[in-house]
């Protein structure tokens, strides 16, 4: 998760407190994913942690090795570190606007046809 997600989650849950990376254990994992292949970090991360293995993409190698990182450095599973936080956000109310489908679809039309025009 990143970007607006991210900053969402940070403002509704708060963060997870996660030990600072770690150069030299990022190095190494960096390299066995080069040399092995991400699916060999991935399956190293479904046997030790595979609530977070479901999470993370065998090709997203920056977050298996944050992933690994972090069970290198506190003996603990992420997904239980971010399970497990207290959850400290803002208390917030969510407030929408539904003009109905058939305003939508008009809007949308409507910006169709300019974008058309405009060429």
């Amino acid at each position: 998760m990143g970007g607006t997600g991210l900053y969402f989650k940070a403002l509704t849950e708060g963060l997870a407190t996660l030990p600072p990376a770690d150069a030299g254990i990022r190095s190494r994992l960096k390299t066995e994913a080069e040399e092995k292949r991400p699916a060999h970090l991935h399956a190293r991360l479904q046997q030790f942690d595979p609530e977070a293995a479901l999470k993370i993409p065998a090709n997203n190698i920056q977050r298996l090795v944050r992933a690994l990182e972090v069970l290198e450095i506190t003996g603990k599973p992420i997904s239980t570190l971010h399970r497990d936080h207290p959850k400290t956000g803002m208390a917030l109310h969510f407030i929408g606007i539904d003009p109905g489908r058939p305003e939508i679809v008009r809007r949308i039309t409507e910006r169709a046809r300019t974008m058309l025009e405009a060429g």
